[in-house]
């Protein structure tokens, strides 16, 4: 049994991984810190033969879980750094170890469950898009802010104007300036997404790649994209540590 962790700005995911099966839990919030009624749950189960551990959010919480797992479990943590090559991905950037480990993640995942050609969009505080072509090539990627950030942007330095949360039922025509930020935030991702998901069909020609959402937005963003037929992949990153497990290479 292994213990997975996708730990991401402002909340994180885990998965208990026993041979090929991935046993996912509810994601938890975090403020920088672990909760403690995690610690909790981790205590009740049986202790993990490692940690593996996708951390863009504070590095002092991979600290703490191996201090916690070294002291409770002797466990080994790893974290996964992106890297040339794994799990039969192949990295387009030019220094690869410069790529998001959670992109990587994301990349690894969706070429282990077999949904390579895609676009892979991940939804949480940054909207990160990524192409990956079906021999496991990935092409670059696009990093852009995701809607809190953009909402905060605007909340942060204007006066008077409100906070509203985009969703499914967002208007296009905002009849107060906080709807016309929510509207403004949730059309100008799904502009970025569906001009990115045309590129990376265009470069991929005659195949027609998958668009996969994945992070604590794609929800919201899933319904006004449904004429390209989107695949949510809430555990994709979980997927891609899998991979990395593995993997013969690492």
């Amino acid at each position: 049994m292994i213990l997975l962790l996708d730990i991401g700005n402002t909340r994180f995911k885990s998965a208990w991984l026993s041979g090929a099966e991935l046993q996912s839990q509810a994601p938890w919030m975090h403020d920088g810190a672990l909760p403690a009624g995690l610690y909790d749950n981790w205590i009740r189960h049986t202790p993990p033969e490692a940690i593996w551990i996708c951390n863009v959010g504070p590095a002092d919480l991979t600290a703490d879980i191996r201090s916690f797992a070294e002291a409770r479990w002797q466990a080994p943590v790893f974290q996964l750094n992106a890297r040339h090559r794994r799990a039969g991905v192949v990295n387009a950037y030019r220094q690869p170890d410069t790529l998001g480990a959670d992109r990587w993640a994301a990349l690894l995942g969706a070429m282990s469950q077999r949904l390579a050609p895609c676009s892979i969009i991940d939804c949480g505080t940054a909207l990160t898009l990524d192409a990956l072509d079906a021999d496991g090539h990935h092409l670059g990627g696009q990093i852009v802010p995701g809607m809190r950030l953009m909402r905060e942007a605007l909340g942060l330095h204007t006066a008077g104007v409100g906070h509203h949360d985009a969703s499914d039922r967002t208007p296009v025509f905002g009849r107060s300036t906080g709807e016309a930020v929510a509207a403004g935030v949730l059309q100008a991702c799904l502009a970025a997404i569906r001009e990115f998901h045309r590129h990376t069909a265009e470069r991929l020609a005659p195949e027609r790649p998958r668009l996969l959402l994945t992070g604590g937005d794609a929800p919201v963003l899933l319904k006004a994209l449904s004429v390209l037929e989107p695949v949510h992949c809430p555990d994709l990153v979980l997927q891609g540590l899998a991979a990395a497990v593995g993997d013969s290479e690492a």
